[in-house]
């Protein structure tokens, strides 16, 4: 419901005060005119914005760094996006950034789309060229696991957090960066706006984000297992700040080990450690059911696309 803005409470004007109030408007104008239009610059509909549309919507596949971007656009870094599939430690990312960089450096979970969407270029994105990306990647053990445990892919996470890891990884998932289908449509397997399964969907999303390097010039990969001790985010983001110039909140590199935002949204490196069969890999061997379940995402996953991340097989 939209909420409507209370009524104009304005002076009563006495008889012959509009005349007045024309003549001074008038003056105003003729006095602030030229000041004000050169203020405003170009406006959008002008051949500069065109230009800047046509620019993002240029894909620069192949090209890493895009000079013609960056020579183009000029600048420092003004806006930080923290992207990444669900489960893949966009929450912890984003506070750690927000805790570490100066407040000109505008730290969001969005780029050309919410974050664990995929990114397309076009008119939806900021500028490229004063935007540093970064993408978050877990393990596909962890991230699988824990997207049994909360899929975010449905109100029903529940119930489906209650159906076998087995059903669950085969399970259509649903697309949130896909148009719906039409009401009129025949049925198909899977449906449209739905990934067969849990691992076409990490394929999926992670060949998009990998492929941002080849049209956006500030591009940072991150795996979350790279970041979780104290000494690794303080080297990291040392060498985030002098590679992209960008202004410390503070001299000292503040350290996120551990957060409680929401029962739902919470982050300790200590538990998540001893709890990834990833980092401690006793698990796998030491539990036969989970065995089975590290065995099902080794073998629904892509493998080349996992070692292009850094990525290789837990478990046969």
């Amino acid at each position: 419901m939209r909420v409507q803005p209370p009524p104009c409470r304005c002076p009563v004007r006495a008889p012959g005060g509009r005349a007045h109030a024309l003549l001074l408007l008038l003056l105003t104008l003729l006095l602030l005119g030229p000041a004000v239009a050169q203020r405003r610059g170009p406006v959008h509909g002008g051949a500069d914005w065109k230009a800047k549309k046509q620019l993002l919507s240029s894909k620069r596949h192949g090209v890493h760094g895009g000079e013609e971007m960056v020579q183009q656009g000029g600048g420092g870094i003004t806006r930080v996006a923290v992207i990444g599939e669900r489960h893949s430690g966009t929450n912890f990312m984003g506070r750690f950034l927000a805790r570490n960089l100066a407040t000109q450096h505008n730290v969001s979970e969005t780029f050309c789309a919410y974050k664990h969407r995929a990114q397309v270029p076009g008119p939806e994105c900021p500028p490229v060229n004063k935007t540093l990306v970064v993408v978050m990647f877990r393990n596909p053990y962890d991230w699988a696991l824990g997207m049994h445990a909360r899929c975010y892919c449905t109100p029903e996470w529940r119930e489906v957090a209650k159906t076998p890891f087995a059903e669950f990884v085969h399970m259509p998932i649903l697309d949130t960066s896909a148009v719906q289908a039409p009401k009129d449509a025949p049925p198909q397997d899977p449906p449209i706006g739905f990934f067969a399964d849990l691992f076409e969907c990490r394929n999926a999303r992670h060949r998009n984000f990998l492929n941002i390097s080849a049209w956006a010039p500030n591009v940072e990969y991150v795996r979350h297992e790279d970041v979780l001790d104290a000494q690794q985010q303080e080297a990291w983001m040392s060498r985030l700040l002098t590679k992209y110039k960008l202004q410390p909140s503070a001299e000292q590199v503040k350290s996120v080990t551990g957060y409680k935002e929401r029962d739902d949204i919470t982050f300790d490196a200590d538990t998540l450690r001893a709890k990834s069969p990833w980092l401690n890999r006793a698990l796998g061997e030491a539990d036969a059911e989970l065995a089975a379940k590290l065995s099902l995402v080794t073998k629904g996953v892509d493998a080349e696309l996992e070692a292009e991340i850094g990525y290789s097989p837990l478990i046969e």
